[in-house]
């Protein structure tokens, strides 16, 4: 009885997080999922382990245990725990320090000139050619991100265009997804530039979210 009373209410409270860490890209889907299966969640398997002598208000405690886990769920916006689990992910299942120590490389690359500056109808950009992403590093993800090289001064994540600003302490290698992303410089790097939420994977490399 005590585990289902207390693993559901942690595991609804913990959804975002559990999303994160599985890299499951999901947010407004999260709060219906919550919404939808929290409550026969919470009464269909607490409810029938909680005593005899409890029948009245069983429907009361499942669902005060609901509004509390639905509470917690709250409390800390979905970016923000899906963020973290990410980061837990990253820590356990990459490395983050070889992921660190090649973009080091492709940082020395753009400051010699080696990389190929790419414009489209989206502007341009300086390209890193698959060729130059370590096979390891590719299967870090089943969908890989797009890589470029970017400039984090003056609080914005920008598209580095050539060599302009190759000096400075704020180029990193920006990888990206449609919504989340790292980026990646030497452990020197800080990042000055914020999304909606940004966490240190490790000194020099930030995980970050654009929307909450």
């Amino acid at each position: 009885m005590v585990p289902c009373l207390l693993a559901v209410p942690i595991l609804l409270a913990n959804f975002a997080w559990l999303c994160g860490f599985f890299e499951i890209r999901v947010q407004l889907g999260m709060a219906i999922l919550l919404m939808l299966f929290g409550p026969p969640l919470v009464v269909g398997v607490v409810g029938p382990h909680l005593p005899a002598s409890l029948v009245q208000v069983r429907f009361v405690i499942c669902i005060g245990l609901y509004v509390i886990s639905f509470v917690a769920f709250l409390s800390k916006p979905a970016a923000v725990e899906w963020t973290d689990g990410w980061v837990a992910n990253i820590h356990r299942t990459k490395e983050p320090e070889g992921l660190q120590e090649w973009a080091k490389t492709i940082l020395a690359k753009h400051a010699d000139g080696s990389l190929q500056v790419v414009t489209n109808e989206h502007g341009s950009y300086v390209s890193i050619a698959k060729e130059e992403i370590p096979a390891v590093i590719q299967n870090y993800w089943p969908k890989p991100p797009q890589f470029t090289v970017a400039d984090t001064r003056e609080g914005l994540l920008a598209n580095v265009t050539g060599l302009e600003g190759t000096e400075t302490s704020h180029v990193c290698v920006n990888a990206h997804w449609y919504l989340h992303g790292l980026v990646v410089g030497p452990p020197a790097y800080r990042s000055n530039w914020k999304g909606w939420y940004d966490r240190e994977v490790i000194p020099g490399i930030y995980a970050y979210y654009l929307l909450r």
